[in-house]
Parts: structure tokens; sequence; C-alpha cells
């Protein structure tokens, strides 16, 4: 059986996929209560150890019967029921199904002392299918402020690169580095399209997909022209366009496209740098563009 994340195994709507879950979280989702009853008078324990002392008495006529009847009664058929239910959600369906069908008293099921060894063996197959991720401390704060990305700024002016600023926070958090400077290339290139948008060239129409190095180049000569032959949003704020552009040249040969080689691959240090820059560049930019437009 191949191993189920933990979202996976629970009921719709019972987990949120993709969220990290601590130790308290895990033990309320499982229920307390409900495993300590595995293991008191009224439970699935209990009627195991009654079937092991019924068994070993065997050699008294009737003894084995007796203590298999008494056992196997004290767990009702609404409790086996509630706990396949809570099988269930734990992410046990196999199990549950056993205690379902024992519940429902169907033929053909094999004798008490033989089901419950088997309903044992199945709930310690399928607790071992069951992965819960784990994240270290230092990293985690990648992965749950991930949907936070950059900020507010940036989430209001470049709405199309949110998926791929929470997907690089999640990728650092889970050491997947090289793919998250994959994600952090194609967030940067939402604002390199702004930044050709506000030059007002229909030639950089973003329908047409043009290329990295089509749009520094028409931002390289936008920057050569004299201030008033300028296009209209770039004569106010001259610095703020240079930089932009001069930023973006240096991403582009530093990181994107040695990125999209297979030769290249980052470690944790470099992916935290390249996470670092974008971050504030990408910021930056939210000060003055936007996807729509001049801010």
């Amino acid at each position: 059986m191949a191993p189920r994340a933990a979202w996976q195994s629970c009921p719709p709507g019972f987990l949120e996929p993709y969220r990290l879950w601590g130790l308290l979280d895990i033990m309320d989702i499982i229920d307390k209560e409900s495993l300590l009853r595995l293991f008191q008078t009224h439970s699935i324990g209990a009627l195991m150890r009654g079937l092991r002392t019924g068994l070993e008495r065997s050699g008294m006529p009737g003894t084995a019967e007796r203590e298999i009847t008494e056992y196997d009664s004290l767990l009702r058929t609404e409790e086996k029921l509630e706990f396949a239910n809570r099988f269930e959600g734990m992410g046990l369906p196999h199990s549950a199904s056993l205690l379902r069908q024992w519940a429902a008293g169907k033929g053909g099921l094999p004798k008490t002392e033989i089901l419950m060894p088997e309903l044992q063996r199945r709930i310690q197959d399928e607790i071992q299918s069951v992965l819960w991720l784990y994240i270290s401390s230092d990293r985690s704060k990648y992965y749950l402020e991930a949907r936070e990305g950059f900020g507010e700024a940036v989430a209001i002016a470049f709405p199309s690169a949110s998926y791929d600023i929470e997907e690089a926070g999640k990728c650092f958090a889970l050491s997947r580095y090289t793919a998250c400077v994959f994600h952090l290339m194609r967030t940067i290139e939402v604002g390199l399209r702004s930044l050709g948008k506000s030059l007002n060239d229909p030639t950089l129409d973003p329908k047409r997909n043009p290329s990295w190095e089509n749009i520094l180049g028409k931002c390289d000569k936008e920057i050569k022209k004299p201030l008033q032959d300028r296009a209209l949003e770039w004569r106010p704020d001259e610095l703020f366009f240079s930089t932009a552009t001069a930023n973006l040249r240096v991403v582009k040969d530093a990181w994107r496209n040695p990125t999209l080689h297979v030769e290249r691959s980052y470690n944790e240090e470099e992916a935290r740098e390249v996470h670092s820059s974008i971050r504030a560049f990408m910021r930056h930019l939210a000060t003055r563009l936007t996807e729509e437009g001049d801010s």
C-alpha cells in the first residue's frame, strides 16, 4: 500500500490540504479519549486481553468459549461502529471496514479469536502507512507564512504572482531549494512584465509572451533617451526605473538563465539569498508599479 499524506487519509474538509499540523492538532484530530478507550475495560484492548486469557484456559472444557463470548459482548454494536468511524477519520479505512462488518454480524466472518488478531494487524499496517510532515522550527516560518507571501503591498500590486510566492516559501521549507528558486523566477517575471507595460509599447503586450531580453532591451533603450522623450510613467522617477532595470538584468544573468538549465542546482544558502533578494525587489516594485498600470 502506498503511503498517504495525512490530509488524504481523512474525510473531505476534515483537514486543510498542505497545512502543517502540530502534535496537539494531531492529538485533537485522532481524539485522545477514543485512543484511551481502546485500552480501557470496554475496549478492543480489553477484548484482546480476554481472548488471550480464554485461549490460555482452553484446556478447561467450555471456558475459552465463555471468556470470548463475555469479552466480545463488552464491545457493543454501537461501540464497534463508533470505533469504525473514528478509524475512518484517522485514515484507517480497512480497519474501519472490518469493524463495520463485525458490527453488522455479516455471515462468513471468522471466529472472534481469529477476527481480533486480524483487526490488530490491519490497524498496525495502516498506521504505518499514514505519514505526517515534520519541518524543523527554523524553517517552519517559510511554510507557515507562505500564504502571506511578500506582504500585502505585493499581493495587491501583483496578484498573479501569489501562487509562485507561496510555492517558493513552501519549497524552501521542504528543502527543495532549486524548485524554490524556479518559483521565484516566475514571481519576478510578473514584475518584469509590469515594468515593460509601463513603457506603453504594444510589442511588449503580455499576450505575446515577450522574452526577458526583449523587455530589458526596450528598458535599456528607454533609459538612454532624453527625459522628455521617455514614456510618461518613466519621466517622474528616473532613479526607480533605471535601478529596477539594472536589478532585473542582474537577476536574469545570475539566477534566471542558469535556473533553466539542468546543470544548475541551488543549496540552502543560495536559495535563502535569492528568496530574500526577490522579496525585497518585489516590495520595491510594488511601491510604484502594478499589474494594471501605474500605482
